[in-house]
């Protein structure tokens, strides 16, 4: 009995272990994505007003590297950056989504005025989707 005890205990000091891993990975993504948002916010301050067409625009007046998706896995990735927006645009769209391979479940979303939002990984989708959807239509001259 003494000993089940010992591996419940050390059972849930590793499942409290890793919801503190995975709570800081949420934290330091949602700092990248916000990071990202306000430099290229700050870079549309330029006279054609749009948001950069690449992250790398951004390096080194705005940031010294592009800030990178810590995954589940330990890596670093790219964030997904959704390039073609001007200040015109609506904020309800997102301009930056973590990778997949962050999370299979869970998804950060950062939205033109750098809100940035824990969802849902099948929310996220639909939220780029929508973000390209407005782009495509924009670029064909049709009304959002």
């Amino acid at each position: 009995m003494n000993r089940f005890l010992r591996i419940l205990c050390l059972a849930a000091l590793i499942a409290l272990w890793a919801g503190c891993q995975s709570s800081n990975r949420f934290g330091h993504n949602k700092a990248a994505a916000r990071d990202i948002v306000i430099a290229a916010s700050a870079y549309t301050l330029d006279a054609t007003a749009a948001f950069p067409t690449a992250l790398t625009n951004l390096v080194p007046q705005m940031l010294k590297s592009v800030p990178k998706c810590l995954c589940e896995d330990g890596k670093l990735r790219d964030f997904i950056y959704i390039s073609g927006f001007t200040i015109a645009d609506s904020d309800k769209y997102v301009i930056v989504a973590s990778p997949p391979e962050m999370d299979a479940h869970i998804a950060i979303i950062a939205r033109i005025n750098g809100r940035v939002e824990v969802v849902a990984r099948e929310k996220a989708n639909l939220e780029v989707t929508r973000s390209y959807e407005h782009l495509r239509k924009r670029q064909q001259g049709e009304p959002d």
